[in-house]
């Protein structure tokens, strides 16, 4: 038969081949490119997809003085019965269950967060008595992912969320405990999403952390 005809084949030891052994090497060396190549799509050894959420959220963090913006060295943060204590930087990590939680510092309560997502930004700021104050980050109510140039407005002071989706906006630290007395809203805008709104307090009263979500168009 032709495929059992010997043919020249100079990498055989011999120096020949039938045409149907060099097939069935240029078959296996076809199928050995597709299986590397399948291996850096989906990752060989592991699955493409994450893991199925365990309910449990890694808070990840740095505590600074709201005056100095200085990051705040050996501070306890306490979220959840979870404690840790901050190192030279400021920086903390905390592992807590998910679902609105509260968070103090050095035994004084800074802010109540609801954690949803597997990571959270936990950003916080202390020593801010007379001043007046909200921040925090603006987020895709869809995706979770963080929306960048959202404008927060409240009490006549507008500002933007950065990259990261963080914003602050600054009231003073007259050392008035609060400004107003009704109930007092803040306006989060973004051309992509429709504008939605948050109490601030009835007056805006003190430094608190809001985190929104805002919903696509």
């Amino acid at each position: 038969m032709l495929l059992a005809q010997q043919i020249p084949c100079p990498g055989e030891p011999d120096g020949r081949c039938t045409l149907l052994g060099r097939l069935a090497r240029h078959v296996a060396r076809r199928a050995s490119i597709a299986i590397v190549l399948a291996c850096c799509v989906s990752g060989c050894g592991g699955s493409p997809t994450e893991p199925p959420w365990d309910g449990f959220v890694r808070v990840a963090g740095t505590v600074r003085d709201f005056r100095t913006s200085a990051a705040v060295a050996g501070a306890r943060v306490t979220i959840a019965g979870a404690t840790g204590t901050t190192d030279a930087g400021g920086a903390y990590t905390l592992t807590v269950e998910a679902g609105e939680q509260t968070v103090s510092i050095d035994g004084a309560t800074v802010a109540t967060v609801n954690l949803k997502d597997r990571t959270y930004r936990g950003d916080f700021f202390v020593a801010a008595t007379g001043c007046i104050a909200r921040y925090g980050t603006v987020i895709d109510s869809l995706t979770r992912f963080s929306v960048a140039g959202a404008s927060v407005s409240l009490s006549g002071t507008t500002g933007t969320t950065d990259q990261t989706g963080w914003f602050r906006l600054n009231l003073g630290c007259s050392g008035e405990l609060c400004l107003g007395f009704n109930t007092t809203f803040a306006s989060v805008s973004h051309p992509n999403y429709v504008t939605g709104s948050f109490v601030a307090g009835r007056g805006v009263c003190g430094v608190s952390r809001v985190d929104y979500e805002l919903t696509p168009r």
